[in-house]
């Protein structure tokens, strides 16, 4: 149990790395197109362009930390209305369910972007920013936010045996 929970310590702190690092890159960039277009007066083309990668790590590694931390966004009120302890574990373990086939079913749309971004050899259009490394974001989150979802269903279903199953 120590090796997994080593890794699941190390991958939230990669991701945590890549937020931050993603977040200086995007303060950096933008602070670099300010500067350029109303002091020096000069436009670069495309740089907008260079703000795909780090914009899209910061925006799909916070969802997979999201689902690491399980405090994603959820409209979740079942717990004020349903005062039977058991009834709302069954319907949050059915919410983890379905949280966790969605994220599978967007995994696989992901990675069939992922794989068509690199067989088709998209590009940006000034800089040529080869698309599948942009979309290697989306896939990479997916994969967590899938193993995420997994390890909080598995114990969750832990729990219900301990709990319920006697």
């Amino acid at each position: 149990m120590t090796i997994l929970s080593s890794i699941w310590g190390w991958l939230s702190k990669i991701q945590k790395l890549l937020m931050i690092l993603s977040s200086i890159g995007i303060v950096l960039l933008l602070a670099v197109i300010v500067i350029l277009r109303y002091v020096i007066k000069e436009d670069i083309q495309g740089i907008e362009e260079l703000l795909l990668l780090p914009a899209f790590y910061l925006y799909f590694m916070g969802a997979s930390y999201a689902s690491y931390e399980n405090s994603h966004i959820s409209a979740d009120m079942s717990n004020d209305f349903i005062k039977n302890q058991r009834v709302r574990f069954i319907v949050n373990l059915l919410a983890l369910t379905i949280t966790f086939v969605s994220s599978v079913f967007f995994f696989v749309w992901s990675f069939n972007q992922f794989y068509w971004s690199y067989t088709a050899k998209g590009a940006t259009a000034i800089w040529g920013i080869p698309l599948f490394v942009v979309y290697s974001s989306v896939l990479v989150s997916f994969v967590l936010i899938v193993l995420y979802n997994l390890i909080h269903l598995v114990n969750r279903v832990r729990d219900w045996k301990k709990e319920w199953v006697k």
